[in-house]
């Protein structure tokens, strides 16, 4: 008897383990869909590849852009005001690379969302160039919002780091 309930507790210990990781690869595929789709607008207008600032987190050259949603919060100057938020369904894509001339090798995600998944307002998620996940969504931005947090632009640094 006391076999039974060890397999039985066991069984549906690893179906809960299981049912977590599906859902969480099915919300992770999902953002990687949105980030793969096209309609996206670079920072500034310009879709060359940029040198990190040493203060960032991320791979050492840069692009990023905006979905439609995000890009209609910034002003004329390319950015969102101080103090002010994006709207929901914001998307934000960090490309990142090795090289100036080199290939996109993981993308960095912010997603405006008051879903449970998100953290401080936004849907964090980092993947790699193939859509393997990199960070999850489920990890809450852990990683992100650290460094995300040091300006008044609604977590994103590029205003800051790149005026």
């Amino acid at each position: 008897m006391k076999t039974y309930l060890t397999l039985f507790i066991l069984s549906v210990t690893l179906y809960v383990l299981s049912s977590c990781q599906k859902e969480e690869t099915t919300i992770d595929a999902a953002l990687f869909k949105e980030v793969e789709a096209g309609g996206f607008i670079y920072y500034l207008g310009d879709n060359t590849v940029q040198q990190s600032n040493v203060q960032s987190g991320h791979s050492a050259y840069f692009r990023v852009r905006y979905n439609p949603i995000a890009f209609a919060a910034l002003t004329d100057s390319g950015k969102i005001p101080i103090g002010s938020s994006f709207p929901e369904g914001s998307l934000v894509v960090k490309e990142q690379y090795s090289s100036i001339t080199g290939s996109i090798k993981k993308f960095a995600v912010m997603k405006k969302s008051n879903t449970s998944e998100a953290s401080a307002g936004w849907v964090w998620a980092e993947y790699n160039a193939d859509g393997s996940v990199n960070v999850s969504v489920s990890k809450k931005g852990e990683t992100c919002i650290g460094c995300h947090t040091i300006n008044s632009r609604d977590y994103n640094r590029i205003f800051d780091l790149y005026p």
